[in-house]
């Protein structure tokens, strides 16, 4: 997961979160996952395949389209984006501050 920064100008400041970010001209969603977690993470995921989508009823408003690809061995990242980045358990997860949609998201609870 990723600290996000502490910027007012963003959604959710200082939530821990999944990677992620918008569509640059002319991208394919597939072709997004991979340059953003490359540009926040350091690393870049082979074969990232469509799970669902998800609107963050919660807050801001947002519309994400969610990938899952497998890691690649061994991976190493590299913070690029935010204030932190690392991998957490489902148990973890509860004691961090994360945007109520990503919480539903990751415990399979999903508003589409």
């Amino acid at each position: 997961m990723q600290l996000r920064d502490e910027k007012p100008t963003i959604a959710w400041p200082g939530h821990w979160s999944i990677l992620g970010g918008g569509l640059e001209a002319g991208e394919s969603e597939r072709e997004a996952v991979i340059r953003e977690v490359q540009e926040e993470a350091g690393f870049t995921l082979a074969d990232p395949a469509f799970v669902t989508r998800v609107t963050d009823h919660h807050g801001s408003g947002q519309k994400l389209a969610v990938y899952a690809a497998e890691m690649p061995d061994p991976v190493q990242m590299t913070l690029g984006e935010g204030q932190a980045l690392r991998f957490v358990t489902s148990s973890e997860r509860n004691t961090l501050q994360v945007p109520a949609y990503i919480r539903e998201l990751l415990d399979g609870q999903t508003h589409r």
